[in-house]
C-alpha cells in the first residue's frame, strides 16, 4: 500500500519544493467559506500530490495563535474498499457506521464540532480497490455540511473524472515537470489466511476488510455501497464465508478496524462470532 509519507528530505514544516502554489491554493480553499466542499488535487505521478496532503494534515496555525483549527483527517485510500474507508472515517470522526450509507447518515444528523467542519484528506484514489464505489461515497459526503474533502488522484483516474462531472468542485492541478516528491509505492503485502482467526487479527484490518469484500464479488456484496446489509448470522452469504469469519468481521466492522492490539481485536471478533465460535 503506498505510503502517505513524503520523501526523507522533506521536513513537514513547509510544502515540498514545487508544490508551493498548490499549498497556497489549498489554504485559500480552506479559508473561503463560499468555496465548494470538495477539492480535487490532481497531477502526474511524482508531482507531489500525496506529499502536499501530508503537509496539509500537519500544517498548524502560526506560532502565538491560540485559535483551534478544524480537525484534518488523513485517510490513505490505496488498497481500500468503500466499506473499509467508511469505517476508518467514522472512527476518526467519532461516529458509528456499519456501512458507507450509515456514515453519510451519521454525519448528516450529527452536530459539527465547535472548531468547525472537519476536513477529510483522502489520498491515492487511483490506487483504491474500489475507486468507483469510493467516488460515490465521496460525492455523498460532499453533500454533508459537517465535512469538507480534499481528494488526491492521478489525472487519468476514471473515478476522478466522475467526481469532476458530478458536482461543483475546486481543483488544484500540480502540473509541471515530475519530481521525486511522493514516496515510492510499497510492495503489495501478502494476504493473510482469511479462514484463520489468529492470522486476520494480527494483519492490517483494512487489508482484511478489502479481501473479504472484493474477494467475494465485484459488486453487491454485503457491506458495500451498492450491496445489502451484512448477514446477521454466519454462513448466510453466498460467497465463501471462511468458517463464519467473514460474516463476523462484517458484523463487528468499525470495532475491528480501529487502532488496537491484536489481542483486543481477537476479543471483538470472538464476540461477533457468538455461539458458533
Amino acid at each position: 500500500m503506498p505510503s502517505a509519507t513524503p520523501s526523507p528530505a522533506w521536513d513537514g514544516r513547509r510544502p515540498a519544493t514545487g508544490t508551493e502554489p498548490g499549498a497556497a491554493a489549498l489554504l485559500g480553499w480552506l479559508t473561503d467559506p463560499d468555496a465548494p466542499r470538495l477539492c480535487l488535487v490532481t497531477g502526474a505521478p511524482g508531482s507531489g500530490k500525496t506529499a502536499l496532503l501530508g503537509w496539509l494534515a500537519a500544517h498548524g496555525p502560526r506560532s502565538g495563535r491560540t485559535r483551534r483549527r478544524p480537525a484534518r483527517v488523513l485517510v490513505p485510500l490505496a488498497g481500500q474498499s468503500a466499506l473499509g474507508a467508511a469505517w476508518t472515517v467514522a472512527d476518526r470522526l467519532g461516529v458509528v457506521a456499519g456501512t458507507p450509507g450509515d456514515l453519510v447518515d451519521a454525519l448528516a444528523t450529527s452536530e459539527a464540532r465547535p472548531t468547525g467542519r472537519a476536513v477529510l484528506l483522502l489520498t491515492d484514489l487511483h490506487a483504491a480497490a474500489e475507486p468507483d464505489a469510493l467516488a460515490r461515497l465521496i460525492t455523498e459526503l460532499a453533500g454533508v455540511g459537517r465535512v469538507r474533502l480534499v481528494v488526491e488522484a492521478r489525472d487519468d483516474t476514471p473515478a476522478l473524472a466522475a467526481l469532476r462531472a458530478d458536482r461543483r468542485v475546486a481543483l488544484v492541478d500540480l502540473d509541471g515537470d515530475p519530481a521525486p516528491l511522493d514516496a515510492p509505492p510499497e510492495p503489495a503485502r501478502p494476504l493473510p489466511d482469511l479462514s484463520d482467526p489468529a492470522a486476520v487479527c494480527v494483519a492490517d484490518p483494512l487489508l482484511v476488510t478489502t479481501a473479504y469484500v472484493t474477494g467475494s464479488a465485484p459488486a453487491g456484496v454485503p457491506g458495500t455501497l451498492d450491496g445489502p446489509e451484512p448477514s446477521g448470522r454466519p454462513g448466510e452469504t453466498t460467497a465463501d464465508d471462511h468458517g463464519g469469519l467473514r460474516t463476523a468481521w462484517m458484523r463487528a466492522g468499525q470495532s475491528l478496524c480501529r487502532t488496537q492490539p491484536p489481542a483486543e481485536r481477537a476479543l471483538v471478533l470472538l464476540a461477533a462470532l457468538g455461539d458458533g465460535a
